[in-house]
């Protein structure tokens, strides 16, 4: 599965499904149409930099953290400085090989 690891300001690293970021982008320009929402979907699922930028530019913290899973640990953060560190921290995607049953069904409960 693929991940969107984002480093937040205290050097705590968050792994946010990639798919989350590309469901977010596809349906904004599908405009509820499904006829290009899957191109749109797997276009923004295999560019990193796509990825990226949607979620900078387009999204915040508080649409993601739910869905955010913590791989290092850091002192807590209040909600603004997870907002600068969703918008400005250093975000890469990643390849997770194993993901937990509940987070599989809920992200497959989640897609329009």
């Amino acid at each position: 599965m693929k991940f969107l690891r984002v480093t937040m300001p205290d050097g705590s690293r968050w792994d946010v499904p990639a798919s989350l970021v590309a469901r977010d982008r596809a349906t904004h320009y599908c405009e509820g149409s499904t006829d290009d929402y899957e191109s749109e979907f797997q276009f923004a699922m295999n560019s990193p930099d796509i990825l990226r930028d949607w979620s900078s530019g387009n999204m915040n913290w508080e649409d993601v953290v739910k869905h955010a899973i913590k791989v290092i640990d850091r002192p807590p953060l209040s909600a603004a400085e997870f907002q600068e560190g969703w918008v400005n921290g250093e975000k890469r995607v990643v390849e997770v090989e194993e993901l937990s049953e509940k987070l599989s069904e809920e992200l497959a409960g989640s897609r329009p």
